[in-house]
């Protein structure tokens, strides 16, 4: 009997002890099942990378525009966009009967203009006025005498030797002569003002006509000219880029033909834009990586213009070619690149473990949740806790991110989703 109670109680209690040890496993197991899970990472030092993908195309560095001098009518071009042409090749040809209507004058009969006007001027500047000055001072000589002559005959008045008559005759023709002194002086005075006036105008008329020779001769450099068949002729080496309109009347000014001097990629550049708000991102890089399936491209451009206007809410951007193979370019071809910029963080993560507040920009406010330790009633639990950060720098993947000084060695959720908040359990996903 006893051995029978022995038997019951030893199975009760081997039975206690299983069921206590099914339930604290399957209960442990059913409160898993409610628990989400994480995966986390530690921060860590790296050097990352954020690239832009950008798209651009090739252009002369130095286009040269064909202008004539006056307005015209082109009746043909003899080149097309794309092509090349070489020094003396020709470009069009102009109608002959309505000619070329410039306003400016020859070179030639500005020259003999100036010519005399300079010859007028040493003219004017040589005159001395001789006979006038001459005619003065036999007058101012005649009136010296007549005075000295008119003070005897005032004695000899006096003394009765003459009459009163004859000394009024004497001092009648002084006066004659002081007014004919008076209008010699007058006429110099007005001559040598006349020439005064005539110098002035004659260094005016060389200045005006040195002014039109001037740009007469920047207008013959500047514009093409016309051979007497009415044919333009290429002065350079190049890629035609343009041509305007035929059989209609093109002003002065109007570009003709505009030519790319294209000889290699050192003489071309490459050009894009990027909206505006990457400007930061752009401003102090310097490469662009150029994405080519053809081996004769150059793979690197060299950043040398970051535009400061913004148009259209675009930035341009110029860069030369590094690496030349002296291969041809050809123009107005798109071509892909990169830009990629480096950082490096003390502390990053994978950006899908940071919430930005704002944007993903260096200096904006964000958090991320860790994961800490506590010992619970069923072991070790994880509690997730949300920490705010700033944002130091951001690349493609990596964010370098600062506020998590405090913790040593945090547990950062990198799979952070709605039922991740502060103060819930979690379970580590290993």
């Amino acid at each position: 009997m006893e051995s029978k109670v022995l038997k019951i109680s030893k199975n009760t209690i081997i039975t206690f002890f299983t069921l206590v040890f099914i339930l604290g496993f399957f209960s442990k197991s059913v409160v898993n099942l409610f628990i989400p899970k994480v995966q986390v990472t530690t921060p860590v030092k790296s050097t990352f990378s954020r690239t832009l993908n950008i798209k651009g195309k090739i252009v002369p560095k130095e286009k040269v525009k064909i202008r004539l001098a006056g307005s015209v009518i082109v009746e043909d071009y003899f080149v097309k966009i794309g092509e090349k042409v070489e020094k003396g090749d020709p470009l069009l040809k102009i109608n002959k009967n309505y000619g070329v209507k410039s306003s400016y004058k020859d070179i030639d009969e500005l020259k003999i203009d100036l010519k005399k006007e300079k010859f007028k001027l040493e003219r004017l500047q040589n005159t001395t006025y001789n006979i006038d000055k001459m005619n003065v001072q036999l007058l101012e000589e005649k009136m010296k005498n007549m005075k000295e002559e008119i003070k005897k005959l005032e004695k000899l008045y006096k003394a009765g030797a003459i009459t009163a008559n004859k000394l009024h005759v004497k001092k009648q023709n002084l006066k004659s002569l002081e007014i004919n002194l008076k209008k010699e002086k007058l006429m110099l005075q007005e001559k040598r003002k006349e020439n005064q006036l005539e110098i002035q105008e004659t260094l005016g008329n060389i200045e005006n006509l040195e002014t039109e020779i001037s740009e007469a001769k920047n207008a013959k450099n500047f514009y093409y000219e016309i051979s007497s068949d009415g044919i333009c002729y290429s002065d350079v080496d190049g890629i035609v880029l343009n041509t305007n309109d035929t059989e209609v009347i093109l002003p002065q000014d109007t570009v003709l033909i505009e030519l790319g001097l294209v000889k290699n990629f050192n003489s071309v550049k490459f050009v894009t834009k990027i909206p505006e708000k990457y400007y930061n991102f752009i401003s102090d890089a310097d490469m662009i990586k150029i994405n080519s399936q053809n081996d004769k491209m150059p793979d690197q451009v060299n950043i040398t213009e970051v535009s400061k206007v913004i148009n259209n809410k675009m930035i341009k951007i110029e860069g030369e070619f590094l690496n030349d193979n002296n291969s041809f370019p050809i123009i107005n071809k798109e071509i892909k690149g990169i830009i990629e910029k480096k950082y490096v963080g003390e502390k990053t993560v994978p950006k899908i473990a940071v919430i930005p507040h704002d944007k993903f920009e260096a200096g904006k406010k964000g958090h991320v949740y860790i994961v800490l330790e506590e010992k619970g009633a069923l072991g070790t639990e994880y509690i997730v806790k949300r920490v705010n950060i700033t944002i130091k720098d951001v690349g493609d993947d990596v964010v370098s991110i600062d506020g998590i000084d405090m913790y040593d060695n945090p547990k950062i959720v990198i799979n952070p989703s709605f039922k991740i908040r502060d103060g819930v359990k979690v379970r580590i996903w290993e």
